[in-house]
């Protein structure tokens, strides 16, 4: 009987929605199934399927740079790393502050398309703020030296 009353109770909340709680909860579902189906995409090895899902999710919510973000690893994963370079550039100016994690997959997308000065522009704002393994800021000098910078 408890359990009847409460789906009566929800039933009857669910009914009271004014038409714009009514709009943004689709929104929302939209949301979900949209970025869920591209993750299992991108699982399965559907990287395509994933990017067009991203594309409409990134349609119906340009101003969430976390779609940008997927959407650039779906680009990835699709074989498009000019795509996932303007998806992570977009989701930087999104997000207005610098991520660590954003820039170093700027950098290495730079480095992998051959775009050095770009790549050096990246991992050298990550040495400035003192994100770099030592690792990488080897390989920035690496690059410095290779590039007739220093």
């Amino acid at each position: 009987m408890r359990i009847f009353v409460g789906l009566v109770l929800v039933g009857l909340a669910l009914s009271c929605e004014s038409p714009l709680q009514k709009e943004e909860r689709a929104r929302l579902e939209l949301y979900d199934r949209l970025t869920q189906d591209a993750r299992l995409a991108l699982s399965e090895g559907q990287a395509k399927r994933a990017v067009s899902l991203l594309q409409k999710a990134v349609g119906q919510f340009p101003a969430d740079a976390n779609l940008h973000i997927s959407l650039a690893e779906a680009y990835q994963a699709a074989g498009n790393d000019a795509a996932a370079i303007l998806s992570l550039k977009q989701a930087e100016e999104l997000l207005g502050e610098i991520d660590p994690s954003l820039m170093r997959s700027l950098a290495e997308l730079y480095k992998r398309t051959k775009q050095m000065k770009n790549a050096i522009l990246q991992f050298s704002r990550l040495r400035d703020r003192g994100l770099l393994t030592e690792n990488e800021l080897l390989e920035l000098a690496d690059m410095l030296s290779k590039n007739g910078q220093s």
